[in-house]
């Protein structure tokens, strides 16, 4: 709904929509169906999954930087199978330990 020309208050928006809707001048909002709804947040759920995934994938890095391991010049990836082996192994400590 387009806002008119004056004064512009809460107050006063809530009785213009009030007025419209009582003449039928509003549409309702599209709903979109159920099953469009829940990939929608299946695919929100993903993405902030994956969000989490590189924030710690970064912060295990930054980490690692901070007591002069620079591991990620090492791997390509710290997430990835070698990377893991050697957290794993860092994890671990010396052999003789």
């Amino acid at each position: 709904m387009r806002a008119l020309q004056g004064q512009k208050t809460d107050r006063i928006d809530a009785r213009r929509i009030a007025e419209y809707l009582q003449y039928g001048l509003l549409r309702g909002s599209f709903i979109p169906p159920r099953p469009i709804r829940h990939l929608r947040q299946l695919t929100r759920m993903r993405v902030h999954i994956q969000q989490d995934r590189n924030r710690l994938t970064n912060r295990i890095g930054r980490l690692l930087e901070t007591v002069n391991i620079k591991l990620g010049s090492v791997p390509s990836n710290i997430a990835g199978k070698s990377g893991r082996a050697m957290l794993q192994h860092i994890a671990e400590g010396p052999a003789g330990s």
